[in-house]
């Protein structure tokens, strides 16, 4: 990307791969066909995080998000979502297609309730419109993405923080990383 930008996250599609980082920037790359090895060569310019100004005084429609990109996680699949987890207990989506064609990249909040300290991990399922968060906050969200009114599905709080968190395909359970152990976990369930 360049001097001076702090990688904080990467994340891989099939052709693509994406790297997040300070600022809001996003930084896309594409597999070169032409050449022999088959590099990676920048699909656009530096991406901002453009969100809808939550401020109704406010003269734009849109407003760039100065927050570090903490995690990222994208949908598979063509026209997949990438999902990223911000700094400032923000999750926001845009359409991958999106991100490598020039014009609208607008970013749209995920949902509306969030953690109340840092995402420390992020990942979409494959098989359903869900999203899993957990934070510095000791909590692991569970977040669907497809509602018409997306919506925190379920919440449950550790006595300890956890630091990652992934899906299994089927989207009936999750693996989240503590410091000294993994939990794997039903999902929907009481706990």
């Amino acid at each position: 990307p360049g001097t001076g930008f702090k990688i904080t996250t990467i994340e891989a599609s099939e052709s693509e791969f994406y790297i997040g980082g300070v600022g809001g920037s996003i930084y896309v790359y594409e597999q070169d066909i032409d050449q022999p090895a088959n590099l990676y060569k920048p699909a656009t310019s530096p991406i901002k995080i453009s969100l809808a100004s939550l401020n109704p005084a406010s003269n734009s429609n849109r407003t760039q998000v100065d927050a570090t990109i903490m995690s990222m996680s994208i949908s598979p699949g063509s026209g997949g979502t990438l999902v990223c987890g911000l700094d400032n207990n923000a999750i926001v989506q845009v359409p991958a297609s999106n991100l490598t064609e020039e014009g609208a990249r607008d970013f749209d909040y995920l949902v509306s309730s969030f953690h109340s300290n840092q995402i420390t991990g992020l990942d979409v399922c494959i098989r359903k419109p869900l999203v899993v968060t957990c934070g510095k906050d000791k909590t692991v969200r569970i977040w669907n993405y497809q509602e018409k009114e997306k919506k925190q599905e379920l919440s449950v709080s550790f006595a300890e923080e956890a630091f990652c968190v992934a899906f299994h395909p089927s989207g009936f359970h999750i693996i989240v990383g503590f410091s000294d152990k993994l939990r794997l976990m039903n999902v929907f369930s009481n706990n």
